[in-house]
């Protein structure tokens, strides 16, 4: 699936239109505007799930890229990260010598046992997630591609020569550049963005605060301290 200017076009309406919707809505039995106790059952179904098809909620959308880290410690190192669109939340990320598909799958089959698997991953065309090329593609996927079919996870291209697209995982490497300095480990550095660094698209709140309060109801963690225990 490519994510065209029309494509987000669209998103960026249906957002729109589902938060004008959620306000019209009764009182809510959980904390999140929209869904009400007093509509029937398959009503609140559907407000789930196109809630998590917008990205309204955790695991609705991951994105993942690879990054040569340039800390003098780890000169050369490529680092893989999982980020939850909603909540930025880091769920998952390895460091490896090179980039492979591989390493890829292994991360986030990984990540997937620990967190469960989200709706969509999206990626951008590079070969550790995607077959560019007519002759690749003829010999197979590649297993990246292979692994999201298997775990019936939609991938989600991003557009060519467009970075912006997958914009949020740019902009988590550049604070994880910029703040590894200080920390002895990169997963230390992790530890601190997903649990004490607040971040200002969330109202000040940390990622694994935002990542327990977005989850839909059926999967929530109620306290999210039990998530930070746990790194």
């Amino acid at each position: 699936m490519k994510l065209d200017d029309g494509k987000i076009r669209y998103i960026i309406s249906a957002r729109e239109k589902a938060r004008a919707a959620v306000t019209s809505l009764s009182t809510s039995l959980y904390p999140r505007e929209g869904w009400s106790s007093s509509t029937p059952s398959l009503v609140n179904a559907i407000y789930l799930r196109k809630m998590i098809e917008i990205g309204e909620f955790s695991k609705s959308l991951w994105h993942v890229d690879w990054h040569e880290t340039k800390d003098p410690r780890w000169k050369g190192q490529w680092i893989v990260g999982y980020e939850d669109d909603a909540s930025r939340f880091i769920a998952g990320h390895g460091v490896y010598p090179t980039l492979t598909s591989r390493y890829s799958v292994d991360v986030l089959d990984r990540t997937i046992r620990r967190y469960w698997r989200p709706v969509s991953i999206l990626s951008d065309h590079g070969s550790t997630f995607y077959a560019v090329e007519a002759r690749e593609r003829e010999k197979g996927l590649t297993e990246f591609e292979k692994y999201l079919l298997r775990n019936h996870i939609k991938q989600i291209l991003g557009r060519v020569n467009h970075p912006q697209t997958n914009g949020k995982m740019g902009k988590w490497f550049d604070v994880f550049e910029k703040k590894l300095k200080f920390f002895s480990s990169i997963d230390a550095c992790i530890e601190w963005y997903n649990t004490i660094k607040p971040h200002g698209t969330l109202d000040l709140k940390t990622p694994v605060k935002a990542y327990c309060e977005k989850m839909p109801q059926l999967d929530a963690l109620m306290d999210p301290s039990l998530m930070e225990a746990s790194f």
